[in-house]
């Protein structure tokens, strides 16, 4: 079914994608726990970084910051965060 899609079909695809993905710099500790590889001591991590150094710009910046965080991390989760502000939201 997709295939016959075309580039709208894909471009609606990818917009929902990204409306579905988690924000990680609004997001509580409860729901960056759906992220793989995320348990509850990682996303108390996440939050903490979060609160004392700013809003995360990208995955791997947040795996820089953050202990327990790499590589696989962030190519596990690419598809499913996004790096928006508050105001942007």
């Amino acid at each position: 079914m997709f295939r016959f899609m075309g580039a709208a079909g894909a471009l609606l695809l990818s917009a929902v994608a990204s409306a579905a993905a988690l924000n990680v710099n609004t997001a509580d500790s409860e729901a960056l726990t759906a992220l793989d590889g995320v348990g509850s001591v990682i996303a108390e991590r996440i939050v903490a970084e979060r609160d004392a150094g700013g809003p995360y710009e990208s995955a791997e910046g947040m795996a820089d910051r953050v202990d327990g965080l790499g590589s696989t991390f962030v190519e596990s989760n690419a598809e499913a965060m996004r790096f928006s502000t508050a105001a942007e939201n």
